[in-house]
């Protein structure tokens, strides 16, 4: 339903459950992760260009997949870096990271994301005075994303 606000501009306003929430959302990084506060997954294509000289012809070569997964957490009581794979990475044991959300907390519906093959890259731990919690966080370099 439209509604009119102070400045004249039209507001249409959708009832929840609309749009995916992240209340009902779960990530497991070899089993449950708890305390999470946010996933940044990029997952790209290397797209090469080609051009032919005197001609004005392009041609697109789509090359090798690859992604990256950023996750951040709160650290709990059990100490630090508490379900992430640590000592894996050394060893070249690969990890899997999957999303879901099973429909509950009024989100749009069930969706599921798969990223298979990781190997940590990076993982840190910060702390500041605006936030009270101390956080950490690990990069994951991802060979495959998908549906599960």
């Amino acid at each position: 339903m439209a509604q009119e606000d102070f400045f004249g501009k039209e507001r249409n306003v959708k009832k929840p459950g609309e749009v995916m929430s992240t209340e009902g959302a779960v990530i497991t990084l070899n089993g449950h992760l708890s305390l999470c506060q946010s996933v940044r997954a990029n997952y790209t294509n290397k797209v090469i260009p080609n051009y032919e000289i005197g001609s004005p012809d392009l041609y697109l070569i789509s090359g090798q997949t690859s992604g990256q997964v950023d996750i951040s957490k709160m650290v709990s009581s059990s100490g630090f870096l508490q379900g992430f794979p640590e000592g894996k990475a050394a060893c070249g044991e690969m990890t899997t990271v999957s999303i879901n959300d099973n429909g509950t907390c009024g989100s749009a519906g069930k969706a599921n994301i798969k990223f298979d093959q990781c190997l940590m890259q990076s993982i840190g731990i910060e702390m500041n005075v605006g936030n009270l919690a101390v956080s950490e966080s690990v990069s994951l370099w991802v060979a495959f994303m998908g549906k599960p």
